[in-house]
């Protein structure tokens, strides 16, 4: 019997294990470093999920998710539900045959492409297979300044085709304590910008300006993080955010949950984390709703 009414979104990172060696990728999240989970017990934390909420927005992440067997595992054992949506985030590698396979399991497909691992035939091979399934897919072309020209190249073949395709502006060093952009033109962020259809007006409200001006800070503020959404990292350990604000709420694959009921103060200087800032925050500060 499911624990929790309300629609919630949950960010699952399960692998640092990646086939990809990408130069502006941090060891953290593609050394394998990280001892991938037994698939039983994999599934098993699958199926908590499935019992405990009545309606949720999955996203799984590495990493490269689909290097793991234990996701196939899960997959075939779970039961479709219109209000239960699974997103993989992926690097669109696995054979097609994959795809054919599990594609289905899918409601929506987040493919990022790396132009110097992936050739953009494979590319095109995945997202026809994936129209075929009518799965929803969505393709993200990572960027770097020294690379614009090449991705640029890439996002015309895709529009060409009738794919659509948002460029993702990239952090330097990100998980050294650095959360600055790469050095992007101011001629590159218009591109960026005008190619969200973004207006003047509207650009103070985007997640990357807000970054780049340190308009990101919500300490003292009220956070629905925990309540609305939650992250589970590649040991199992639960969180409100990426940020850990409130300290572990227990492990998916052996404790019983302390599932929060309410929103909680930050303390962190920055929201830094895409995810994380997508949770509620109060528009006062210092605890005030």
């Amino acid at each position: 019997m499911a624990g929790i009414h309300q629609p919630i979104r949950i960010q699952w990172n399960f692998t640092n294990h990646c086939n990809f060696n990408c130069e502006y990728c941090p060891d953290i999240l593609k050394s394998g470093s990280i001892s991938l989970p037994d698939p039983l017990v994999f599934a098993r934390g699958f199926a908590k999920i499935y019992d405990f909420f009545d309606s949720f927005e999955l996203s799984l992440i590495g990493g490269e998710p689909t290097v793991f067997k234990g996701l196939e595992w899960a997959l075939n054992n779970s039961i479709s539900d219109a209000n239960k949506h699974i997103i993989l985030e992926t690097n669109g590698s696995r054979e097609i045959s994959w795809w054919d396979q599990y594609g289905h399991y899918f409601n929506k497909i987040i493919i990022s492409y790396h132009a110097h691992f992936l050739p953009v035939e494979h590319l095109f091979f995945v997202l026809e297979t994936l129209k075929e399934k009518n799965i929803q897919v969505q393709v993200q072309l990572p960027i770097t300044p020294k690379y614009w020209d090449d991705i640029i190249k890439v996002k015309n073949l895709l529009e060409a085709k009738n794919y659509k395709s948002d460029l993702q502006l990239l952090y330097k060093n990100f998980t050294k304590g650095n959360n600055d952009y790469y050095q992007y033109s101011e001629e590159q962020l218009k591109y960026y910008y005008k190619n969200k259809n973004v207006s003047d007006e509207q650009i103070v409200e985007q997640i990357e300006y807000k970054k780049i001006h340190r308009l990101n800070e919500y300490h003292g503020h009220i956070c629905w993080a925990g309540v609305e959404q939650f992250v589970i990292d590649k040991i199992g350990n639960i969180w409100r955010g990426w940020c850990q604000e409130g300290g572990s709420l227990g492990n998916l694959y052996t404790d019983t949950i302390n599932w929060p009921t309410g929103p909680i103060m930050c303390q962190r200087r920055l929201c830094s984390n895409g995810f994380d800032l997508l949770a509620r925050k109060s528009e006062n500060s210092w605890g005030r709703l």
